[in-house]
């Protein structure tokens, strides 16, 4: 073994020449470069001299010694040594020109000497992928070169990256340069100080659209709390690859945008950017136009757009507005899912909360929450907040009635609450007497400009011209529960009977209770959508 080190030794003596001296010493060889220079000392002392320019922003100087310094790399570090050495010596080596190549980029972006950045940056991405200033650079030069779709899909790479195998979020320096991106026309690198922070406290000033909570909200307990418990397992903004959506739905007066309110209220911590509130119909039930909501949604992120904008600007100013932000996006009383991901913000920051009536392909079933009626009592609650806790809980049983006679709906609660609040001299018994009369009691659910009948006659007349006719004899039907075949008439098919069924139920207007032992489905209607059905029946008879 020692011949076989003094041959090695000889011949690399002789590889040097006389600039340096190989001397042995102790058990080992010491190496003085007399006046020569060794490469990797240089490279050291001109990283360091870069490195202070780049400190004091002489961008031209550092840039011209980190280049010098890099230029002294002629291929990979340590090639043909043993494998023990290069397992020890090479990492360190590697991370030292990484660290000075991402100096020298930084120092050419600041001197706008950018040109072939691209393709350069593009590979050590490629090379480097968890490597966020090299990503955050190529963001920058993308957007330098008009190419700011790819700077931000550049973005979203990373961020997915980061998160599969690390499962963290992107670091501050690769979300600066993104929101430089999406916001300057030229991103100016490196960035002032405060600019960032200032561009935060301005979206923050924002006021949001969503309209006063609801001091009485009673119930939905189980359903705050999941919807909470949904937003904080989902990780930070960073973490989601698309904006979260939700779904309520229920039959009318079930609470679906009170409950939408609540939570856009309870979440404001979690979308400090905003919460935005757009009813999606006018008060008769008809759809509102997308550019009126466009314009109400632009205007709760503090954009102005002029009036007369066409929908497609309108739509472009709002995916822009949106697109960094952390808002919270609800959509009320969707009828026409149609245009509906036209309003859903794109950012992953982002969430969206829709309510409607009935059940949108755009959601799966996770993101999903019908809402029932309300428990007895969380409807007595409800009741007892509205007309006064002493009065309603010293009839407890009429208060109970009175909860079953409105369907557990909160809108009929409300209603009913309120008339009891407005006629202080009458007893909880004497409304439950009042609305046990069938024939009175969609008469008796009006208080002020709401009514139960209304709110209900805005779904009945939706319902496609079939489907409505099969109302008469459901009214007739058993109210324990009927099937396609219980009310299937002799001039209709069972089908087209069973799928008249189902776009009811859609509509929250007979609820599915079981199936029979024959794979039949079970409906029921409930007591005020009978009552009105069996008015609109009449109706028709008469007619």
């Amino acid at each position: 073994m020692s011949a076989q080190i003094y041959s090695y030794v000889y011949k690399l003596r002789k590889q040097l020449g006389d600039e340096v001296r190989l001397e042995r010493q102790h058990a080992g060889y010491t190496l003085d470069t007399l006046d020569a220079e060794l490469d990797v000392v240089a490279f050291d002392r001109r990283v360091e001299q870069g490195r202070r320019a780049l400190a004091v922003r002489d961008y031209g100087t550092a840039a011209e010694q980190l280049r010098a310094a890099l230029a002294l790399w002629r291929g990979p570090a340590l090639t043909n040594v043993t494998e023990h050495l290069a397992e020890v010596e090479r990492p360190p080596l590697e991370e030292a020109w990484a660290n000075a190549t991402e100096q020298r980029i930084e120092a050419d972006l600041a001197l706008r000497q950018d040109t072939g950045l691209t393709p350069e940056l593009t590979s050590l991405v490629g090379k480097y992928p968890l490597r966020e200033q090299f990503r955050a650079q190529l963001v920058l030069a993308l957007c330098r070169s008009g190419r700011r779709a790819d700077a931000l899909l550049a973005f979203h790479e990373g961020r997915r990256v980061l998160a599969d195998h690390l499962g963290v979020d992107p670091g501050p320096m690769l979300v600066r340069a993104y929101q430089e991106a999406l916001h300057d026309e030229e991103p100016e690198y490196p960035p002032k100080p405060g600019v960032v922070v200032a561009r935060e406290r301005r979206r923050r000033a924002n006021s949001p659209l969503l309209p006063p909570d609801i001091g009485h909200f009673t119930g939905r307990r189980a359903e705050l709390a999941t919807v909470r418990g949904a937003w904080a397992a989902t990780g930070g903004p960073w973490a989601r690859t698309a904006p979260s959506r939700l779904l309520i739905t229920g039959a009318v007066g079930t609470g679906k945008t009170a409950l939408a309110i609540r939570i856009g209220h309870t979440s404001a911590e979690q979308f400090p950017d905003g919460v935005l509130y757009a009813p999606l119909t006018e008060w008769d039930g008809t759809p509102r136009p997308v550019a009126d909501i466009l314009t109400q949604l632009l205007h709760g992120m503090g954009e102005e757009p002029a009036p007369g904008t066409d929908v497609r600007d309108l739509l472009r100013d709002y995916r822009i507005a949106g697109h960094d932000r952390r808002i919270l996006v609800i959509l009320d009383d969707v009828v026409d899912e149609r245009r509906l991901d036209d309003l859903i913000p794109t950012s992953p920051m982002a969430a969206a909360m829709v309510t409607s009536r009935q059940y949108l392909t755009g959601f799966p079933h996770r993101h999903v929450m019908a809402l029932d009626p309300l428990s007895e009592r969380d409807g007595v609650k409800l009741l007892a907040a509205i007309a006064g806790e002493y009065r309603v809980y010293k009839e407890l049983a009429a208060a109970r009635t009175v909860v079953r006679l409105c369907d557990g709906l909160p809108l009929a609660l409300h209603i009913a609450g309120a008339r009891l609040a407005s006629h202080p001299l009458w007893t909880v018994e004497q409304l439950a007497t009042r609305l046990a009369d069938p024939a009175r009691r969609l008469d008796e659910l009006c208080h002020a400009r709401q009514t139960v009948r209304g709110r209900l006659m805005t779904v009945m007349q939706r319902l496609p011209a079939p489907a409505r006719a099969l109302l008469p004899a459901l009214v007739s039907a058993d109210p324990a529960g009927f099937t396609a075949r219980s009310v299937t008439s002799a001039a209709t098919a069972l089908t087209e009977t069973a799928d008249r069924l189902e776009e009811l139920a859609d509509l929250h207007l007979v609820a599915p209770a079981a199936v029979d032992d024959a794979g039949f489905t079970r409906f029921r209607l409930t007591g005020l959508n009978r009552l009105l059905a069996a008015e609109l029946a009449a109706g028709e008879d008469r007619s």
